[in-house]
Formats: structure tokens, C-alpha cells, sequence
């Protein structure tokens, strides 16, 4: 397939009807949901603890100076009452019973789902602390003269209000602060021990001289005992439509190592995406080429995900609310694509109060602002450069240089609040890559290399929102600029794209058991490409002569509209069963080619038990080629799309409350792949053809830990296999993106005291390749000629990494800071990624992999 495909703008009209249906558990913020309009209720309040009951201290752990901390899922109902208790995590000595006792009788603040009061299921934690009492002698107490005491109660650098919290005094608990974290009390004059104390912070011990006469303004600050990491998960009953789908929140792995922080950079380590050499940064699902998997932000295309050499994503982190990320089965709502989807949400931005985080490491520096306006208007702000290209400065001497950075912007600004029936929004972000090689002991060539590249886009896109009772809708127009530029010696080529597009989804509720999503999306798109490139000979050089090779300037115009429409059935048959049909109707009117197709699709989801969720799914998927495969002199006009027939099936189930298990086998069926490469063909021959057929089946496997106080993360298996062929009557041989074996380890865990510890660790079978057996010396060319052996017979070792990181957290009056350490490859293992032969083909040297590479950073937060 064409390395063009990134910037062919696959386009035509279509049409698209469909149905689906599903069922799960859903856990809030992190939806499972494809859509706004299709995803399931968003909480737009979380629940506040309003009435805090101290529970019994346990007699015989108090006598023995014992402290307990007691995991717990409290159930909630609409009204905020707790309607049952678990325990989640046991700490014995009476502390399970005590805490189960006092927490029944705790009061919430309704939760709210789209702004509607609703019934969920929270995480707590139930501390025992021990208070030194300081007693006053009831005589004493009698006669002193009381002194009035107020204050507030504030989230340390944050600064909100926490209501619910527990205050003693001389070890009596004496009252709660209020809705605004505020309380009121009256104490004899004298010295007190005054003790603060809330589930989730550390416990604030103050002492009081109280004079009498004179009354006391207190302002008291709680650490969170767990800074940023942990949070308390709720829950919902919500719909899944899709038999395998992989949600992240940036908060859950902002310190997964190896990620820059980044939610979209975790991808990488979820079941179903083999690894690229190098760590590029593509993304190869299932065996699929990295081109067939489609990347979206807030239901619009991205022209790229990561920056060059698998670095950090192009959008900031803080704009991402959640990354769902489907490996194969999604639903109708996503076309254009044969392999997996990546849908990242930007996140709501918020109305409370200014934010400004700011995070520098040895390889980057980024910044993000948040600012509240009025009229319900909240505006944000990000950038962020690279700097290698600064810190290569004193090695420009050497024999070979590499001299690349990157930047990347992004500003929002959001109009109205959750719950509104209309809301308004608009996002510019843009992105920019530039890379360099110089060099003048390339290889064993005489002559130096000189290679520029750079890639850039800029997007700016709309959002008006409308929800009604049964209703919901949401429109995004986008218009967007691409450029590229490559220079290769003498060589150059150039590319800029243009594109306007419109998405609409909207989602109707015919009943509580049924109800309808659907939607339309438009792009038309063009670009102008010119290329020079030495011109291709018909002669043959003489051994020994310089001829010079006479350039050839190259130019074309393409264009091209897609057009899709889709919906979607979610139909529950059963309390425990949902079905989920669908179709999809694609159109595509490429340089004046009209492709079109019908894309049925369904799933299914039936809860067995509590515990146990069967599942699956059947769908068909196309894909348009790239636009310039349709070139008259170097493609093939008559080219059609591509298709896949995806299988997937299996189970869910939950071997403790935090800790699940996700089994699903897949087969992908795929037919009309492009083989050949753009360029002048044979006469009689088309350079291009959808000859190619493809296949790729395995098994994926997905143990993840839910986010507890001290631990998160999960294991990912993919047993795989992918293959192609290049017609019907020729063999399969191993796919280039064939990785049989992918494991993926992500471990994170609070060691106390703010520091949390966490580890990644991969081990991915090696790359395939086409061994060289010998050479011939050709003597008209006064070169030596490779003889290749079977295509990808052979693979490149097994690949296998650990990468570390400890983060240290401290809290201060108005901001948060983080200290990192990020250490890739720590073991320093090396890794091979490539083989260099030498010019007669006999002997060659292997390219390592990345070697230990530390990334030391602080990131604060305001």
C-alpha cells in the first residue's frame, strides 16, 4: 500500500441507515459510550457528603493503640441516603463492623446524571483515628468563659469548600462542617486539642489557646491524602453498544511511565495493538496497516496522533476528558476505516475557578490555562514546544546530525453549564513536526545524505448542543489545513490539503427499553501535490561515468466528498439481554469515481449473572484508497474500496469488586487490499490493484484492576495472527504488522506520604522481515545485487522493555507540585529494530531500539 495514504483524502457521498443495543456497568466520568448523543448519562454532579457519622471506636483495638483504614462501595439512592454498605477492603480488629454501622447512616447530596437526581454507587474510605485526649476538669469547664470559634474547612490548594467534615476537640467529636465547609463552636477558655478529620485526607491535628474575651477566625487546610491519582469512582447502570471497548480517564494514568502523561499515549499497552518499530507512535490494531484505523476527536477525523518518533500526543492532555478505543466490532456510528477506532473527548471545561498547570521535563515544556468568563462563558488555553533541537547545539560537528522539534497549540472556549439545554463551543489546535538529517557517514555511500521533513496542520472547530427530555443533538462544522514537505538530496516533494467537514449526531429515546442513535458526517476535501525526482532512464548508465540524472517536476490536483449516514437500534429484549442491529450507507466521489457501499452491523449483550456478560458482534466495513491511487499515470482509476468482515465474541466477569476479566476472540476477514506501489507500471499493467486479500484472528485478554486508594492498573495478553496474500490463487504469508505475541504490564501504586510508584513492562514478539540470502554483482550498474529469501520468513528478536516512574507529591496553600522521574528501558536491554546489510549483502549490523533514557520533570498545578 501507498505511503501517500496519509494525506489521500478517501471522499465521496453515501448514504446510512442502522440500528444497536446494548447493556453493561458503566463507571463515571470514564464513559463507555461512542458518542454524546449515544453514551450513557454523564454525571454533572457527584455526590457530597452532607452528614458524617463517627463510628464506634473499637474497644480493643483503642486499647491497643491501633489506627484502621476500611475500604468500602456504599450504594446510593436518589435522594443520597445510603441503601446499602460492602466492604470492599477488610482491616479487622472490630474496624469492618464499625465502619459498615457508621456509614449507613451517612447523608449524601443527590448524584446527578445529566442533571437529573440519580441513584449510583460510590467508593469511601473509612479511617480510625486516634485523637490524644486532652480532658478539662468538669470544674473547670463549668466556670471558664466561653469563647466563640468559626471557620472554614478548604481542600488544600484547590480551595474547595468540604462539607461532612468530622471536628473533635480534646478527643469528643463536637460537630461537622456545613454545605460551605464552614462550622461554629463554642469552648471554654484554655488550651485545646482540635482535630480535623475527613476519608480521603490527612487527619489535621491544631492546638488552640483560647482567651477569653477575644473570639477565634480559623482557615484550616486538608492534604488529600492521595494527590490527583486515585479518585472516588461512581457508578451507573449505563448501555454498552460495542462487544469490546477500552476506556481511559487522563486522570487514571496521567503517571503511567512511558507516557508523557498522555491518556492517548496508553493505547499503546491495551489488547489488540501491536507494537511499531522504533516506537513510532502508528497505530497497528489487529494486524491491520496502521492507515486503517481512523482517530477522532469529539466524532471529527485527526490527521495525526502522536508527534514524530512516538512522542507525546498533539493535543494537550487536559483537553481529554476520556479516550475510548475500539480494537475491532465498533458500532455505526464510525466508517471509513477496515481496522480499529480511537475516539478521544475533549473534556467540559469547567466554571469554578481559574486554572493554570505547567508541566517541564528534559524533552518538552507545556502549558495549560483556564479561565471562567462571564455570560457562562469558560475559555482555555495550551501550548507546547520541544527543545532537542536546542540541546543538540553542541554536537553539530559530529559526523551526523539529527536536529528535530515539534510544537502544538490548542484554545477552546465553551459556552453554558451541564444540564443546559443548549450549549456552544469552539476549539482551534494545530500541530508541527520538523526533522533534519544531515549527515556525511551515511552508510558506506560517498556522497552525503540530506533529508528535511515537516509536517503541519491546523483545525478549527464548532459545537452547538441541544438536549431535550427524549432529544439530544449535536453539530460540529470543522474546517482544517495540512501541509507537507520532504526533501531527500536533489529530491523534493511537497502536499497541502484543505478540507471542510460536518458531523450531526443525535440519539431519541422511544422508550426505557429502546431508543434510537443516528447521524450523518460530510467532508470534502482537496490538495495540490508537486514532486521532483530524478526522471526514470530508459538506458542504462555506463560502469564508471557521472552522467548526471535529469530531474522531472511533477504536479496534481485532487478532490474528493464522503458522505455518511448511520444509525443505530439499541433494543433491550430483556433486562439481562440487548441487541444492537445496525447499517451504515457510505458514498464516495473520488477525482469524479463513485463508490458506494452498505455496511450491516449487530451485536449482542447478555448479562448470565451478576458477575457474567456474554457478548457479540458481526459487522462490514469499507474503506476508500487514498486519493492519488486514482492517478491515470502512476495508480489505477479503476480501483474500489477496501473491505473487512470483523467476528468477535466473548465474556466479562468479575473476580472481585475492583478486579475484572475480559476474554474476546476475533477473526477479520479482509478482501479488495491495495498491492503494488504508486509509480510508472509495465505496459498493460496498473501500478495499483485490489488484488490483496488479508486475515488476522486471535485471542485478547484484559485483567484490570478498578482504581482503589493505593492500586491501579491492568494486564493485556493479544495472542494474534495476520496474513496476506496477493491474489486468490497465491499463498498467505505473515502480514509485515504480525506480532503473534503482545503483553503488556501497567502497575501503579501509592507508597504513602505522596509518592506512588509505577511500572510498565512489555514483552512483543519481533518484527517480521525478508532475510537476504547472498547477492550477484551486477556489472552494468558496478553494483552488487540482493537475493532475498522468503517474503517475512523470518522475525527480529523478542522485543522486551521495562519502564519505571516515581512521582512525589506536594501540596501547598494555592498549588500542587509533582516531582518525576520517568526512566524507559531501565534495564538498559537492547533491542533489535532493524538490519543494515552491507553494499555486497553479506554481513550486517542491527539497530538497537531505544537505550535507558531517564525523563526527570516537575508538573504544578494552580
Amino acid at each position: 500500500m501507498s505511503g501517500w495514504r496519509t494525506f489521500g483524502i478517501a471522499l465521496g457521498w453515501a448514504l446510512s441507515l442502522s440500528a444497536q443495543a446494548q447493556e453493561g456497568t458503566m463507571q463515571v466520568p470514564h464513559s463507555d459510550e461512542e458518542s454524546e448523543t449515544s453514551r450513557a448519562p454523564q454525571l454533572t454532579r457527584a455526590p457530597a457528603l452532607l452528614h458524617f457519622v463517627q463510628g464506634d471506636y473499637p474497644a480493643e483495638a483503642q486499647a491497643q493503640g491501633l489506627t484502621g483504614e476500611v475500604g468500602l462501595e456504599l450504594d446510593l439512592g436518589a435522594d443520597g441516603k445510603v441503601t446499602a454498605v460492602r466492604v470492599v477492603t477488610a482491616a479487622g480488629h472490630g474496624f469492618d463492623e464499625a465502619a459498615v454501622a457508621a456509614a449507613k447512616q451517612f447523608t449524601f447530596s443527590p448524584a446527578e446524571l445529566d442533571g437529573k437526581p440519580a441513584a449510583v454507587t460510590i467508593g469511601y474510605t473509612y479511617h480510625f483515628v486516634l485523637a490524644p485526649p486532652v480532658k478539662l476538669e468538669p470544674a473547670a469547664r463549668a466556670t471558664a468563659a466561653l469563647v466563640h470559634v468559626a471557620g472554614s474547612v478548604l481542600e488544600r490548594s484547590s480551595k474547595n469548600p468540604l462539607p461532612g467534615v468530622a471536628l473533635s476537640v480534646d478527643g469528643q467529636a463536637v460537630a461537622e462542617t456545613g454545605a460551605g465547609g464552614s462550622f461554629a463552636l463554642d469552648l471554654p477558655a484554655g488550651t485545646h486539642h482540635l482535630t480535623v478529620f475527613a476519608p480521603g485526607y490527612q487527619p489535621l491535628d491544631k492546638v488552640l489557646a483560647l482567651v477569653a474575651g477575644k473570639s477565634l477566625a480559623l482557615l484550616l487546610f486538608l492534604r488529600p491524602r492521595i494527590e490527583g491519582m486515585f479518585q472516588t469512582v461512581v457508578k451507573a447502570e449505563a448501555e454498552k453498544d460495542v462487544v469490546e471497548v477500552y476506556t481511559l480517564d487522563r486522570e487514571q494514568i496521567r503517571r503511567t511511565p512511558g507516557t508523557f502523561g498522555d491518556p492517548l499515549h496508553v493505547i499503546t499497552d491495551l489488547p489488540g495493538v501491536a507494537r511499531t518499530p522504533f516506537d513510532l507512535g502508528f497505530l497497528v490494531v489487529r494486524g491491520a496497516d496502521p492507515l486503517d484505523t481512523v482517530v477522532y476527536l469529539d466524532g471529527l477525523a485527526m490527521p495525526l496522533l502522536y508527534h514524530f518518533g512516538g512522542g507525546p500526543a498533539v493535543i494537550n492532555p487536559e483537553f481529554i476528558d476520556k479516550v475510548d478505543f475500539y480494537p475491532g466490532g465498533q458500532g455505526a456510528r464510525y466508517g471509513h476505516g477496515i481496522g480499529g477506532v480511537v475516539d478521544a473527548e475533549s473534556r467540559q471545561l469547567k466554571h469554578d475557578r481559574p486554572r493554570v498547570t505547567a508541566d517541564l521535563n528534559l524533552a518538552f515544556a507545556q502549558v495549560f490555562a483556564e479561565v471562567p468568563l462571564p455570560g457562562d462563558w469558560v475559555v482555555a488555553a495550551a501550548g507546547r514546544r520541544s527543545y532537542f533541537d536546542f540541546l543538540i547545539q553542541p554536537f553539530l560537528s559530529s559526523g551526523t546530525v539529527i536536529v528535530p522539534y515539534f510544537w502544538d497549540y490548542q484554545l477552546k472556549a465553551d459556552q453554558g453549564r451541564p444540564g443546559d439545554r443548549n450549549t456552544f463551543g469552539i476549539m482551534a489546535y494545530g500541530s508541527n513536526d520538523t526533522l533534519r538529517v544531515l549527515s556525511n557517514t551515511f552508510a558506506s555511500s560517498q556522497s552525503g545524505l540530506d533529508l528535511n521533513y515537516n509536517t503541519q496542520f491546523h483545525r478549527l472547530v464548532g459545537r452547538w448542543s441541544y438536549k431535550s427530555d427524549r432529544f439530544s443533538s449535536v453539530v460540529r462544522p470543522e474546517i482544517g489545513l495540512e501541509n507537507l514537505s520532504l526533501a531527500f538530496g536533489t529530491s523534493n516533494g511537497s502536499i497541502q490539503l484543505y478540507n471542510v467537514a460536518l458531523r450531526h449526531d443525535m440519539a431519541y429515546e422511544l422508550s426505557a427499553r429502546q431508543h434510537l442513535n443516528f447521524g450523518e458526517d460530510i467532508t470534502y476535501s482537496w490538495f495540490n501535490a508537486t514532486v521532483v525526482l530524478p526522471q526514470i532512464q530508459n538506458y542504462q548508465i555506463f560502469p564508471g561515468s557521472s552522467v548526471q540524472e535529469p530531474q522531472q517536476d511533477l504536479s496534481r490536483f485532487f478532490n474528493g466528498l464522503r458522505v455518511g449516514l448511520w444509525a443505530e437500534d439499541v433494543v433491550k429484549l430483556r433486562s439481562n439481554f440487548t441487541l444492537i442491529p445496525g447499517v451504515r450507507l457510505e458514498g464516495y466521489d473520488e477525482v469524479g469515481h463513485f463508490l458506494g457501499s452498505v455496511d450491516p452491523r449487530l451485536v449482542f449483550r447478555w448479562a448470565v449473572t451478576s458477575k457474567l456478560t456474554l457478548k457479540g458482534s458481526v459487522g462490514l466495513y469499507h474503506e476508500p484508497p487514498p486519493l492519488q491511487d486514482f492517478d491515470k499515470q502512476f495508480g489505477n482509476p479503476a480501483l474500489g474500496l477496501l473491505q473487512a468482515i470483523q467476528y468477535s465474541g466473548g465474556f466479562e466477569y468479575t473476580l472481585l469488586p475492583a478486579l475484572h476479566l475480559d476474554i474476546v476472540g476475533f477473526y477479520s476477514d479482509r478482501s479488495g487490499l491495495l498491492g503494488g506501489f504508486l509509480g510508472p507500471a509495465p505496459p498493460g499493467q496498473v501500478a495499483i490493484s485490489n488484488a490483496g486479500l488479508g486475515r488476522a484472528y486471535g485471542m485478547e485478554v484484559y485483567l484490570h484492576q478498578d482504581i482503589t486508594e493505593r492500586l491501579f492498573g491492568w494486564i493485556s495478553y493479544t495472542l494474534s495472527r495476520s496474513e496476506f496474500t496477493g491474489g486468490l490463487n497465491q499463498p498467505f504469508v505473515l502480514s509485515p504488522f504480525d506480532e503473534t505475541h503482545i503483553l503488556s504490564a501497567v502497575l501503579s501504586y501509592n507508597l504513602g506520604a505522596s509518592f506512588i510508584l509505577g511500572g510498565r513492562f512489555r514483552l512483543v514478539s519481533g518484527e517480521p522481515f525478508t532475510p537476504v540470502s547472498s547477492s550477484t554483482y551486477d556489472a552494468d550498474q558496478n553494483s552488487y545485487m540482493p537475493i532475498y529469501g522468503a517474503l517475512d520468513s523470518q522475525r527480529l528478536g523478542l522485543y522486551k522493555q521495562l519502564d519505571v516512574r516515581l512521582d512525589k507529591e506536594f501540596a501547598f496553600d494555592r498549588f500542587k507540585l509533582d516531582l518525576y522521574l520517568d526512566v524507559w528501558n531501565v534495564t538498559n536491554a537492547t533491542n533489535e529494530e532493524f538490519r543494515v546489510y552491507d553494499y555486497r549483502s553479506r554481513t550486517y549490523a542491527s539497530l538497537p531500539g531505544y537505550p535507558i533514557l531517564p525523563l526527570l520533570g516537575f508538573r504544578g498545578e494552580y
